[in-house]
């Protein structure tokens, strides 16, 4: 009897002496490396971000949580910057002139940009 069937087997939780069922090994496997290769992609983007932000590091990879507080600086940056964007749009929609419209529609193009990368199309975004 190997220990992992000697613990089950004196365990009561489970109120028998037979072992404990264990999950199939190749869908834990496949869970495995699906959640590692998902937050490695996640890690790959960081850092290619983060390079990108700091010039001369290519071959530099930033502590973990460094990296983190930096990601969540730049979401706040992003943040304002989509706010400061929609309110100078709503002040120029707030006027029914043309002038004002042209300025309005300018700010909405940025908007689109921020939210798909392209001035013609617009995301589901309020």
């Amino acid at each position: 009897m190997n220990d992992l069937s000697r613990h089950c087997g004196a365990c009561d939780g489970h109120g028998s002496d037979e072992p404990v069922p264990l999950s199939d090994p190749e869908v834990e496997l496949k869970e495995l490396r699906a959640t590692f290769n998902l937050r490695w992609a996640a890690d790959m983007r960081a850092i290619k971000r983060w390079q990108k932000a700091h010039p001369g590091n290519d071959l530099t990879w930033p502590d973990h949580a460094d990296m983190v507080v930096w990601l969540l600086g730049e979401v706040d940056r992003a943040t304002i910057a989509r706010r400061w964007v929609e309110a100078s749009r709503d002040i120029w929609l707030e006027d029914n002139d043309q002038l004002s419209r042209a300025y309005a529609d300018i700010f909405q193009k940025v908007l689109n940009v921020m939210d798909t990368g392209h001035p013609l199309e617009s995301s589901n975004r309020c």
